[in-house]
């Protein structure tokens, strides 16, 4: 009898702490995340190597020494989430070129060729055609051209703690709770 009812409690014990593993929030910062952080108005970007209670271990290009930044004195924290692409930017930018151009080339042309009466259909297919070609190559361009995407961490919110990493291992990280 005494078996089945601890066969029961561990049962529930290990799907209790699963669950709670799931509850947990995702950490905002961790060891090896690029950040920018603004302190004592100067602004930093850095590989995060250690977070602390109270200060941020900072790999920093071109310094000889990792720098080291206590928590309060951070104005601003944003961390680098991948990158962004430019593709509808550039689409729409080419969009509207090529359209008035293509509108007003046309319409111009036709004005020259003395043609009047139907330039004003002529212009606006002038404007179709020119928006699509170089709304196509804006996108184009727009698609190779790419930029950081950074997130803004809530600093007054931040809360050290240890974390599982996808590797196993216990770490450090930061997280943030939200109150609404």
């Amino acid at each position: 009898m005494i078996a089945p009812r601890n066969a029961l409690l561990s049962v529930a014990l290990v799907l209790t702490t699963q669950a709670y593993g799931f509850a947990q929030p995702e950490p905002l910062i961790g060891p090896g995340d690029t950040v920018e952080v603004a302190a004592a108005n100067v602004v930093h970007e850095g590989i995060v190597l250690a977070l602390k209670p109270d200060t941020l271990l900072l790999d920093v290009r071109d310094a000889t020494a990792p720098l080291t930044l206590p928590l309060a004195f951070v104005t601003r924290l944003n961390v680098k989430r991948g990158q962004k692409s430019y593709a509808l930017t550039g689409g729409l930018v080419g969009l509207f070129l090529g359209g008035a151009g293509g509108a007003v080339l046309v319409y111009a042309a036709c004005q020259i060729a003395e043609t009047q009466d139907e330039c004003a259909t002529d212009a606006v297919l002038g404007g179709l055609v020119g928006g699509a070609v170089l709304g196509g190559v804006g996108f184009a361009i727009g698609s190779a051209v790419k930029g950081a995407r950074w997130e803004e961490v809530p600093i007054d919110q931040l809360r050290v703690g240890v974390v599982r990493q996808r590797n196993g291992r216990l770490g450090l990280a930061v997280s943030a709770s939200i109150h609404l």
